[in-house]
């Protein structure tokens, strides 16, 4: 009886040599497809955003916000150290119209303020505790960092300027939901509102945030004032 017997290490090897083919191909579609839709990556440097990557569903570079209605408040203790009148002329001028003004005497006069209708800038003055945060009033109470952070939210503002010294504590808390300008120092009123008359009229006049912070910064290089930037915007008008 004659015995049949069957090359299976031929066949193993042919098994191999298709995949190792095919495998190749793949390798060649994926490269090919990497130089068509992102030849950066291939050169070991990663692709600049812009601002249409907004259609393919990521977050614009820069936000544009039309016809900004501003909030601005000043929590009373001295009235006449923060020159009350002269600030609210600086933001009346380049929002003429879209400025809302209020007193934030007490905790709740603040939040009424802030939950009566949603506000794309906030403009505050007044006095904050630089450890923690906290807003003071000048009846002697305050208000924590996370409830000020609520209203924040409440009233969907995309830019808080903390006219008030040392509010950098405050200002980080903020950071993760929106723009944020502190100082981080005491500083003299006629330099911040130097500082505040040239950022005004850069981000009236539609320039971006950063850009009108830069110029701002360039004309009072020595006001401790920081932008913390959650993301860029343009106010329209």
């Amino acid at each position: 009886m004659g015995v049949t017997t069957v090359d299976t290490q031929g066949s193993d090897r042919t098994f191999i040599i298709v995949g190792m083919i095919l495998l190749i191909f793949l390798l060649v579609i994926i490269v090919t497809i990497l130089a068509y839709k992102r030849p950066a990556a291939l050169q070991g440097r990663s692709a600049k955003t812009t601002s249409v990557a907004a259609a393919a569903g990521r977050k614009p570079e820069v936000e544009v916000v039309m016809n900004p209605l501003v909030l601005s408040i000043c929590i009373p203790q001295d009235k006449k150290k923060w020159f009350f009148d002269r600030d609210l002329r600086t933001v009346q001028l380049q929002f003429p119209k879209r400025v809302v003004v209020e007193q934030g005497s007490t905790s709740d006069e603040l939040t009424r303020s802030l939950v009566s209708r949603e506000f794309q800038l906030l403009h505050l003055r007044g006095w904050v505790d630089e450890k923690d945060g906290h807003l003071i009033f000048e009846s002697g109470e305050s208000m924590s960092v996370d409830n000020f952070a609520a209203l924040v939210t409440t009233c969907k503002a995309r830019l808080v300027l903390l006219g008030m010294e040392k509010s950098m504590a405050l200002a980080k808390r903020l950071l993760s939901l929106t723009n944020v300008i502190a100082t981080y120092a005491s500083f003299d009123i006629d330099l911040f509102l130097a500082w505040e008359a040239v950022f005004y009229e850069n981000l009236g006049k539609g320039q971006r945030l950063s850009r009108s912070y830069e110029s701002a910064r360039a004309s009072t290089p020595n006001a401790p004032i920081v932008l913390l930037m959650n993301q860029d915007i343009v106010f329209s008008r």
